[in-house]
């Protein structure tokens, strides 16, 4: 399957960390997720019906990421990935998640984590 759809740039303020600091005071992360799937009916009938409605996977990213606490980002992006497959159909998802400021001394960085599911 070549086509994809991809939305970038998604960021919430969650409480996802190993330290237990982490996840009593938050960080943001930043989200971005991609599907696969034939957007060629879409783009014949021009109906939403026929393509990917990405809207409930973005409110489930945000509420999974606000409401939940994981001691690893790996399991975050499992959570979303399994949300955001059921929540559009789908037939492949690739979810990147980024911990914007991770609380490590000497890392001025970010790390991010890719999974591709299924």
């Amino acid at each position: 399957m070549r086509d994809r759809l991809i939305v970038s740039g998604l960021r919430y303020y969650g409480y996802t960390g190993f330290d237990e600091a982490e996840r009593a005071l938050g960080q943001w992360f930043e989200v971005d997720f991609e599907l696969w799937a034939d957007l060629r009916p879409a783009a014949m009938s021009g109906q939403l019906c026929d393509t990917l409605d990405y809207r409930s996977a973005v409110a489930g990213i945000a509420e999974l990421v606000r409401s939940n606490q994981f001691v690893l980002i790996e399991s975050l992006a499992e959570a979303i990935a399994e949300m955001v497959l059921r929540e559009t159909g789908a037939s492949q998802a690739k979810i990147r998640l980024t911990k914007c400021h991770p609380p490590l001394p000497d890392l001025t960085g970010q790390v991010t984590i890719e999974i591709i599911r299924p």
